[in-house]
């Protein structure tokens, strides 16, 4: 299977989608990394896009291409040696800047990891605001991608 994109977040791969970045059929090719409290955070969305993302995170981990971190814990400690593990299973370089511990530390550093032989296409989008207002959050901290 040919990786093409590693979304470090659920809101990245949301994003993605409403911003037209990449369509359903592309999450196909992707590792996914999110955190079980970012999902249940997004359950109130009500759009196509959403239902096709869940459908696509349930196909990613049928094939292993799904890194979830469980727990109500909103912060995403998925760390990097973790992602780094499974980028290997695929055949895929490393991410840069993988000396940093987990994904948490993204947004502290703003500075968000790349596929370090260009291979990949690397999307990162900050979690949802208290008030669950997903283009909001993304209108503050940016996205990329």
């Amino acid at each position: 299977m040919k990786i093409e994109k590693l979304f470090l977040s659920f809101a990245a791969v949301l994003h993605a989608l409403v911003t037209r970045r990449v369509a359903i059929e592309d999450l196909e090719n992707a590792i996914i990394c999110c955190t079980q409290a970012e999902i249940n955070a997004a359950n109130h969305i009500d759009d196509p896009l959403h239902s096709a993302a869940l459908i696509a995170l349930a196909r990613a981990k049928e094939k292993g291409r799904l890194i979830l971190q469980t727990g109500e814990d909103h912060n995403n400690r998925i760390t990097f040696a973790e992602i780094n593990r499974r980028l290997d299973q695929f055949g895929k370089a490393p991410l840069t800047g993988s000396d940093r511990s987990s994904l948490f530390e993204i947004p502290m550093r703003c500075c968000v990891p790349a596929a370090s032989d260009r291979s990949y296409e690397v999307y990162w989008a900050e979690c949802p605001t208290r008030e669950k207002n997903w283009r909001r959050s993304w209108d503050l901290v940016g996205a990329a991608g």
